[in-house]
């Protein structure tokens, strides 16, 4: 039996038939998720949390992704909308990111704005309690990338699958999230 297996392919589209072809009652497995961009589709992460048996690393784009898909001043093109509701699974991000205004200026005309309400980090924190939705266990505080400006890229998130287990992969995940 060969130790690798290199499959060319979406790999969204790849990892939902394996999680949902496998026998999870009796083995476990960590996956790895370094998406190319805002790629990773929520359903692969449910597909992944559904196994019950996978612990999930993914290394999520919350400053140099969403929080740049999200202007400050107006609601997302329809691509980015788009792309957001995916790697979200839902789009009650839109509630949660933008504020929604009318105003009436002095001569009754109604003027209609929207402005962004999170940075992001309310971006990140939004994507780990998404996270818990599917996973009994995901870590607090997950090991921020920088640039070398120092400005924050990437989070690297992780979760657990196991109800049981998942307490001690969960404690050390979180050690290695503090280490940097």
């Amino acid at each position: 039996m060969p130790s690798c297996e290199f499959v060319h392919g979406d790999a969204n589209n790849w990892l939902q038939t394996w999680c949902a072809g496998q026998d999870w009652k009796a083995q476990r497995a960590v996956v790895f998720l370094d998406p190319y961009g805002m790629s990773v589709a929520w359903e692969t992460i449910k597909a992944i949390a559904d196994t019950h048996a996978i612990d999930l690393w993914v290394l999520f784009p919350f400053a140099i992704g969403a929080n740049r898909m999200t202007p400050d001043d107006m609601l997302p093109g329809k691509d980015w909308a788009v792309i957001l509701c995916k790697v979200f699974g839902t789009s009650d991000w839109i509630n949660q990111f933008y504020k929604r205004q009318s105003n009436t200026d002095l001569f009754g005309s109604q003027h209609d704005s929207v402005t962004k309400i999170v940075g992001a980090d309310e971006i990140l924190q939004y994507f780990l309690d998404r996270l818990r939705t599917v996973f009994p266990h995901v870590v607090e505080k997950p090991m921020i990338l920088y640039n070398s400006n120092n400005s924050p890229m990437y989070a690297l998130c992780f979760a657990a699958g196991n109800v049981k287990g998942g307490k001690i992969a969960l404690k050390i995940a979180s050690h290695l999230a503090r280490t940097r």
